[in-house]
């Protein structure tokens, strides 16, 4: 009997899409064939393409508007799945997913895991203010007019996945937590001494900050927390992208910044670690933002310091501490707490490793998917 496929349509082939859309697809692949559609626009570094996918990748490259138009038809010439699996509300996913069932009858789901909205030019929270200045991208089918549209269309779609329940209040459907690959992010791979060796890091206690640098995620917190703490050995370390907002804090004393890494050595660099901070700030954009490296560290068996935000202090549980948003002498003592008391952070990285391997593995995550596509494939 022939298996069914399923097309999975990210919104573009960047790091901030790319990742989810490949755990997703892993979670899927056991049960379903599988294949990702990824539009590529002129100048965009796919960098995840020469990644090994558990699934068959396809880059479609695409062209803004009024050349858009054409590419919409290699996109839909691309999708031979059964059902349409659209990664974020964008045109260049939902509109696209939505323009084939309308022409094919095939079902769409669309995953949330971030308002899209407050990531597009100007980057306001303002929708008066994004509509007036965003002019200058409306040639880009992702601009933020038509991603607050695709925004709206979001219940036209058979059924919503999303990473938090605060986008599952927004949008209804089901909440598919952030997965993480147990085997991958398995600390008994790694020589945490030889690894800080190589990196220079043998003297410090590390406190890890996995990802893109934005205001949003508390990069001036932690060194907040660094700075008052009772250990001067403590470095707030950096791995990913260079951002105008890692600038302003680069020339602090207790930075060190690796720059960005291949994905695949994120495991390596997590062994290093004595604590992650995901201080995450309160503001509109964090509000249902669910960071994938939290699951990472806690399968890494890491003490993860986190802000009271989305449903992070749920996902930690005990195998870290939750502070509220902003207040930096909670940070302060949670982290020296931490590092002051070898013992407590062994047990609770023992702990965090439990947590993730019980309810965030691809074993623990894949009936949740399984379920909304039993549902709506086979129904």
């Amino acid at each position: 009997m022939r298996r069914r496929k399923i097309s999975m349509l990210t919104a573009d082939c960047t790091i901030h899409t790319l990742p989810r859309s490949r755990i997703l697809a892993q979670l899927l692949a056991a049960k379903y064939e599988v294949e990702v559609v990824a539009p590529v626009f002129p100048g965009d570094q796919d960098g995840y393409g020469a990644f090994p996918w558990p699934c068959r990748y396809v880059p479609v490259p695409v062209r803004k508007l009024p050349g858009f138009t054409r590419s919409v038809t290699d996109l839909l010439d691309s999708l031979t799945g059964d059902v349409i699996y659209a990664s974020k509300p964008k045109t260049t996913s939902l509109g696209v997913a939505l323009l084939a069932r309308r022409r094919r009858k095939t079902p769409v789901v669309v995953d949330i895991d971030d308002r899209e909205i407050y990531h597009c030019y100007p980057y306001s929270y303002h929708m008066s203010k994004n509509l007036l200045l965003s002019f200058k991208q409306w040639s880009h089918p992702n601009a933020y007019p038509l991603t607050l549209a695709m925004e709206k269309l979001v219940r036209r779609a058979d059924h919503v996945t999303s990473v938090s329940s605060y986008f599952q209040k927004m949008f209804g459907g089901t909440v598919v937590p952030q997965a993480v690959d147990t085997d991958l992010f398995d600390p008994a791979l790694y020589d945490r001494e030889t690894l800080r060796r190589q990196w220079g890091l043998e003297r410090y206690k590390v406190v890890l900050f996995l990802g893109r640098p934005q205001p949003h995620k508390g990069l001036e917190d932690i060194l907040g927390a660094i700075e008052m703490s009772c250990h001067p050995e403590t470095r707030l370390v950096v791995v990913g992208g260079h951002t105008p907002y890692l600038d302003s804090l680069r020339q602090r004393e207790r930075v060190i910044c690796l720059g960005p890494q291949p994905f695949d050595q994120a495991p390596a660099f997590l062994a290093m670690a004595d604590v992650v901070m995901l201080p995450q700030r309160l503001s509109p954009l964090a509000l249902g933002q669910m960071p994938a490296k939290l699951p990472e560290a806690l399968a890494m068996g890491v003490p993860v310091i986190a802000s009271a935000i989305s449903d992070m202090p749920r996902q930690v549980g005990n195998g870290g501490m939750v502070v509220s948003p902003g207040d930096i002498a909670a940070l302060g003592r949670a982290l020296d707490r931490l590092l002051s008391d070898n013992e407590l952070a062994r047990i609770i990285g023992q702990t965090a490793r439990r947590r993730a391997l019980e309810l965030y593995s691809l074993a623990a995550v894949r009936p949740v998917i399984e379920k909304v596509f039993e549902q709506t494939v086979e129904g």
